[in-house]
């Protein structure tokens, strides 16, 4: 949550210079009564949405055929639940490929975790496979990294 938190005010601080630019390079004989706010919103909500955007574009397009490979990584990590959903979050196309995989964890005291895996995967002959993966957040096993844009 923290994670959310810090990208929401980086949104919103890349949205105010990017408010302040287009303000400074409007015309002035079209400023009249701008609404800078407007434009501060709209940006917000681009800077906010367009790594999600990115990243779902990634999955539907390489997502079915890494989609085996990445199952196999996240079955061979130490995460006991199963596999919610992945997304590919970096794509070298025939070369080499990066997937956030979030499963389902049930805690100790009866609530759950969402631990999210980083798998960094390789195509050989057309067929992807799984290099490596690393535990980013995982409360069981005390991990708290981040994932860029952020998911829990």
């Amino acid at each position: 949550m923290f994670t959310l938190i810090v990208y929401t005010f980086g949104c919103g601080a890349i949205a105010a210079i990017l408010t302040v630019l287009s303000q400074l390079f409007k015309p002035i004989h079209r400023k009249g009564d701008s609404k800078p706010w407007s434009l501060a919103f709209i940006f917000f909500v681009l800077c906010f949405i367009a790594p999600y955007g990115y990243v779902e574009v990634l999955t539907k397009m390489y997502g079915p055929k890494m989609k085996d490979a990445i199952q196999e990584a996240y079955e061979s990590s130490p995460i006991d639940g199963p596999l919610q959903y992945f997304r590919v979050i970096g794509v070298k196309p025939d070369k080499e490929a990066t997937a956030y995989v979030i499963g389902k964890e049930t805690e100790g005291w009866g609530g759950t975790d969402r631990p999210v895996v980083c798998v960094h995967l390789v195509s050989s002959n057309g067929a992807w496979k799984a290099d490596s993966y690393k535990v980013l957040s995982c409360e069981r096993l005390n991990k708290d990294g981040y994932t860029f844009p952020p998911y829990w």
